[in-house]
């Protein structure tokens, strides 16, 4: 409700939740601190963006940081999304972490074309930088490319570069990206259709 239904009152209370959670960490229960911080950053805007980013850099657990730190990319904002795709080559991400960063944001329907488009740009640096596992992890975030404008440019893309991430891999990411796309086409009608209804 808070995320995909954007129901301002929910955004509210996660936000005025949240804000106690900060001064007394008791005040939330740890099991909704991560829906709190999710709704936070879909609606959040410069504001949460430094909070979150700031959390990531000071974390006193892993799973803080991770918490904060995926967070980034659940923002809609141009410019922020922006500077959370510069994370991911500037070293201020761990290697191992950045590209599932990166998946995340081409998985957001929000950052998906900026995403796709940082990482064709970048290619060759995330190669470079990346640990070959977490690189082919980062590629699944092409299945979140759906629209048939992309996905044509995906496959332009990875076939001109004549790329292989071992094995099936990369046919079955393409494949899911054109169930993905071919569902989109064939139900979107009906979906929005369903979901304008009052």
């Amino acid at each position: 409700m808070g995320t995909l239904g954007s129901d301002a009152t929910v955004q509210g209370e996660a936000r005025d939740l949240y804000a106690r959670y900060r001064g007394e960490p008791g005040a939330a229960d740890p099991n909704v601190v991560a829906a709190l911080i999710a709704i936070l950053a879909h609606s959040g805007e410069e504001g949460e963006y430094t909070e979150f980013l700031g959390r990531f850099k000071t974390a006193r657990t892993p799973q803080e940081e991770q918490r904060y730190l995926y967070a980034l990319a659940g923002f809609r904002q141009t410019g922020l999304l922006s500077r959370t795709l510069d994370l991911t080559v500037s070293g201020e991400v761990r290697s191992q972490d950045a590209p599932y960063l990166v998946r995340s944001l081409l998985m957001n329907v929000h950052a998906r074309e900026m995403a796709w488009a940082f990482v064709k740009e970048h290619w060759d640096t995330m190669e470079r930088q990346y640990p070959q596992g977490a690189f082919r992890k980062m590629c699944e975030g092409i299945t979140g490319l759906a629209t048939p404008e992309l996905e044509a440019d995906v496959r332009e893309f990875f076939g001109a570069k004549n790329i292989s991430l071992g094995g099936k891999t990369l046919e079955q990411y393409l494949e899911q990206l054109r169930i993905a796309v071919a569902f989109r086409e064939r139900e979107a009608a009906n979906l929005t259709t369903y979901l304008s209804r009052p």
